[in-house]
């Protein structure tokens, strides 16, 4: 029988992507039932206390903006955060361990950059591995460009970056530029995420860190993986 190595690597990037997924399916299975409960009680609250049907229509109005806009669009939004970090900690994690195991003189948090930049850079120059091949890459830079809108910009992507969204708008389902339905004032048109576009960058986010641990000789099979599916082509 052959035996199979752990690697502590492989768990936690495994494990903690895993944590990630069981996020996204709470929030999708969650989120319904929590405003049904809601409603069900306003709907109670406004027949015991004999509401006028305007007051009853004004908080239903607030259910609304709860459900239907702020909360779906904030809890995508702390998902794509999470992800981020997850994708930044366990790629430098990534690169120092090949650094050490090439003997590297130098760490990759000696250069200079985003964290993608540099990982990139610096598995370049250890191991002449260039992770721009790889054919994920392109979404963990989207990736990283959805998360420096939101923490940076609170999801107004701005004239400099709005072209950029509009590209991920044609490539990526579920993204979209929204004004908020439920002011009456005029506002700057907010990044939209959807859940499903949340578990298809954690899915394609799996799919590369198996692929370049794979590549680097990581044992991936013994990583507790989601192996998370999406609807998306």
């Amino acid at each position: 029988m052959v035996k199979l190595v752990s690697d502590h690597l492989v768990d936690e990037t495994s494990q903690r992507l895993y944590g990630l997924d069981a996020l996204i399916e709470l929030v999708y299975r969650a989120t319904p039932d929590v405003e049904l409960q809601e409603r069900e009680a306003l709907k109670q609250l406004a027949e015991n206390a004999d509401w006028d049907y305007g007051d009853y229509d004004t908080e239903d109005q607030f259910l609304n903006v709860k459900f239907r806009y702020w909360l779906p669009k904030l809890a995508a939004y702390s998902i794509i955060i999470l992800l981020s970090s997850i994708v930044e900690t366990q790629l430098l994690a990534l690169a120092k361990r090949v650094g050490q195991r090439e003997k590297s003189p130098f760490d990759p948090n000696d250069l200079k950059g985003s964290v993608l930049d540099r990982v990139r850079l610096y598995l370049k120059k250890v191991s002449d591995v260039d992770l721009a091949q790889n054919e994920r890459w392109q979404y963990l830079r989207d990736l990283q460009d959805l998360r420096d809108v939101i923490v940076h910009r609170a999801g107004k992507p701005g004239d400099d970056k709005k072209q950029h969204v509009e590209q991920m708008r044609s490539r990526y389902p579920g993204i979209s530029l929204d004004e908020n339905p439920y002011t009456v004032f005029k506002e700057e048109a907010e990044l939209g995420v959807t859940i499903h576009s949340c578990r298809y960058f954690a899915k394609e986010v799996e799919e590369f860190f198996k692929s370049v641990f794979v590549h680097f000789g990581f044992p991936v099979r013994t990583g507790l993986w989601p192996n998370i599916q999406t609807g998306f082509h």
